[in-house]
């Protein structure tokens, strides 16, 4: 087992990304922590397949970077970073949604997004795990976003203080750490299934440019997506496959 990590806080003004921020202060991290960056706001913060994320000040902007020996948990981290994530906010009555492979839902709407990136370094990979969270955006900045999209204050009519936010997910991500360390992410497994947008409804999904159409059933212990096509086949899909998951009952998203 790997030593228990320390956390690291940094706190930033206006940068282009945490994880773009942390990718070149990689060098200054301590291997024994678990360093956490929050910015106030971003200018150039992206999802998955470098889509541009829509930043507005009074949200949060965070990466969560840690080294690691364990190559095996790596596909798992943004998704014990979710489950962390969601339980923080139900502590702030918000009902949230994972949904596969990488974004959180309350209410129908995208409520923020999780980006995992890795490099090699100082012979262990550096993992950073991004995460944008809707947190005090208003309905008019909503409406811009081209998807459906909410936050905190819209679902709780309350803002959120966002620097205790990010300190409460740090410290819930941390402990999910140390369990996903010792268990496994088949520990998960039930959590996220529990959690999953979408589950037993009709999705679609692009793999190898090509549009299929199925069942959601579940998340596998692999961290896999199980989807059951109109022929019968169950397919499980990874998330490094995967262009677009839709909930076909909410139209495009």
């Amino acid at each position: 087992m790997e030593k228990e990590k320390k956390i690291h806080f940094i706190t930033l003004g206006q940068i282009d990304s945490t994880n773009e921020w942390a990718k070149r202060n990689a060098s200054s991290f301590s291997p024994e922590d678990l360093t956490c960056i929050l910015a106030t706001s971003q200018t150039a913060g992206k999802g998955r397949w470098a889509k541009n994320w829509q930043s507005c000040e009074g949200d949060l902007f965070a990466s969560f970077c840690l080294f690691t020996k364990r190559k095996d948990l790596i596909p798992h981290y943004g998704q014990v970073l979710a489950v962390a994530t969601i339980k923080v906010l139900k502590q702030h009555f918000v009902d949230a949604q994972m949904k596969w492979p990488n974004d959180l839902y309350a209410e129908e709407k995208k409520l923020g997004g999780i980006l995992t990136e890795s490099i090699s370094f100082k012979e262990n990979p550096f993992m950073i795990i991004g995460i944008g969270l809707n947190v005090n955006m208003e309905e008019k900045e909503a409406s811009l976003i081209d998807q459906p999209a909410t936050s905190l204050f819209l679902v709780t009519k309350k803002k959120s203080e966002v620097h205790e936010l990010f300190v409460n997910i740090a410290h819930a991500f941390h402990q999910e750490l140390l369990l996903l360390e010792e268990k496994g992410f088949g520990f998960f497994v039930d959590f996220c299934n529990d959690h999953l947008y979408a589950k037993g409804k009709q999705v679609t999904f692009t793999l190898k440019e090509k549009t299929h159409q199925g069942l959601c059933l579940c998340i596998t212990a692999e961290g896999k997506l199980q989807v059951q096509l109109s022929s019968g086949e169950i397919m499980e899909i990874s998330s490094g496959e995967v262009n677009c998951l839709r909930n076909l009952n909410q139209g495009s998203q």
